[in-house]
């Protein structure tokens, strides 16, 4: 046993340094007056509350353990910063300086280790309540998420790496062969909102806005030419859709039909040319091929081919796409129907989502309705008013082991997370999200994230209400653990559950 772990020794080891705290004494130009959290896990988000912080962060820095944290909110009473992941695990002292010197009086923390909770192997907060749905996985397994305002860089273990305000946006986050990440502008409304590129090491490379228009519809995503890709809100002044070189130059602009709903897709790439998603002015939604030139190929409404969302290519670089809210189609590069699965009687389909080997899987919203489509559009398996609760959108493993739903059970539950078989749709595990704060917690995730070996899946949550801060998370979706939940789950209390993994 180590020493300071023996009882005796440790209280004298907390008593030296609750004296040595004492002894500082507070400064005479900030004062913490309390804090969050007093046990909280490395990289676990902290708020310091006090006054004369100042109204700015500037040079200041919250130090706990010694060590200059990770701040993301600053205020002259409140301050929101990240628990070191060098801090020891031990109690340890909080204190806060300002850029023009002096240090604050201490506030005692005791620093613990990430634990896993079932399937949930880590969970990072994020300081926001809005959460992108959007993650991605860099070449070296760093996870980056986004909220309203920062971009977020965290290790496979959850240790948060850097945080970047102003480089949130909840878009969609995509890379450059370099590693460069690019993401969208937070967003201000009244003020133009563009695309901005982050080294790996969290600094901005550069950034790119129009003079006006705001709201990025689609995108911004990195085509197979190095380019990056995007449509901008026409209705407020942007450019439509443009292209920027890898420097941040601009490359061209097409108006295109126009758009003035923020649907917030992902850009689909093919080897010739690119999609964009969006909803026309008027409400309707379209999809419009351009190709790398910037010459609008087709868009859906002058063709009058009916949508029922974005689409999704697969392997050979078919559209798949809801039709309406009942079927599933597949169309053709040039917007030709190939073919329309309609299964009958099952009304609100969610958006398909096509495995590895081609299959698309998908399923209703609220009819208990789970569906696998063969390439050629024939039926490969069918679960019929079987599914229980609600579907969300569905995500296959890159290994095509599992498909993960991030689904509720019903109104006025938490969202949980469930692996189902590819092969024939059974249920292979699940577990529920959590109530905090008599808030429910939502899976908010347009496809998870995967890792190369689909053992863990990267997803992130918001919680009812839009008050309480949103969540990333790295789920086990490996089919070598169940989760059994207790009676109580049925009346949305999660406390009860219990889950193995062997």
């Amino acid at each position: 046993m180590a020493t300071d772990d023996h009882p005796a020794i440790r209280s004298i080891l907390l008593g030296t340094l609750l004296a040595a705290v004492l002894a500082a004494g507070p400064a005479e130009a900030q004062q913490i007056t309390g804090l969050s959290a007093t046990t909280l896990a490395r990289s676990g988000r902290l708020l310091v509350y006090g006054t004369g912080f100042g109204a700015v962060q500037g040079q200041g820095q919250v130090l706990i353990d010694g060590l200059s944290a990770v701040a993301t909110t600053w205020s002259d009473t409140e301050i929101h910063a990240y628990v070191p992941e060098e801090a020891a695990l031990a109690t340890v002292s909080v204190m806060v300086e300002r850029d023009a010197g002096g240090t604050s009086n201490a506030e005692l923390l005791e620093v613990v280790a990430r634990q896993a909770e079932g399937r949930f192997l880590w969970r990072f907060e994020m300081d926001s309540a809005h959460v992108g749905p959007w993650l991605a996985r860099g070449a070296d397994g760093t996870v980056y998420g986004s909220d309203s305002d920062r971009l977020y860089a965290l290790t496979p273990g959850g240790a948060l790496k850097w945080a970047l305000a102003g480089a949130g946006g909840e878009r969609p986050i995509t890379f450059g062969a370099d590693g460069t990440i690019f993401v969208a502008a937070e967003e201000v409304p009244g003020q133009p909102q563009g695309v901005i590129a982050v080294n790996p090491n969290g600094t901005v490379r550069w950034s790119y806005a129009f003079t006006s228009g705001y709201d990025l519809m689609a995108g911004p995503g990195v085509g197979p030419d190095g380019n990056i890709y995007a449509t901008s809100n026409t209705n407020a002044g942007g450019p439509g859709t443009f292209a920027l070189d890898a420097d941040g130059n601009l490359l061209w602009t097409n108006p295109g039909p126009g758009a003035n709903f923020i649907n917030l897709h992902e850009i689909d790439f093919a080897s010739d040319r690119f999609y964009s998603s969006y909803n026309a002015q008027g409400g309707s939604a379209i999809i419009v091929a351009y190709d790398y030139a910037g010459n609008e190929l087709w868009s859906s409404s002058d063709l009058g081919q009916v949508t029922g969302s974005a689409p999704e290519l697969d392997p050979s670089e078919r559209l798949i796409l809801a039709r309406g809210s009942t079927g599933v189609q597949a169309w053709t590069p040039d917007a030709q129907i190939d073919w329309i699965y309609d299964p009958g009687a099952m009304p609100n389909v969610v958006v398909p989502t096509v495995g590895p080997d081609g299959v698309i899987y998908d399923g209703t919203w609220n009819g208990g309705d789970l569906f696998a489509i063969n390439p050629d559009g024939t039926e490969r398996w069918l679960l019929e008013n079987q599914i229980d609760g609600f579907l969300w959108h569905l995500g296959v493993a890159p290994d095509n082991s599992v498909l993960v739903d991030g689904g509720a059970p019903g109104y006025g539950h938490p969202s949980r997370i469930r692996g189902f078989a590819t092969a024939d749709g059974a249920l292979l595990w699940e577990q529920s999200f959590h109530v905090e704060n008599g808030l429910n917690e939502f899976a908010n995730w347009l496809e998870p994230v995967f890792t190369p070996d689909s053992r863990t899946a990267y997803v992130t949550t918001e919680f009812s209400g839009g008050t309480q801060s949103g969540y990333l998370y790295a789920v086990d979706v490996s089919n070598e653990g169940e989760t059994i939940f207790a009676d109580g789950f049925e009346s949305g209390d999660t406390s009860g559950w219990s889950a193995t993994i062997p």
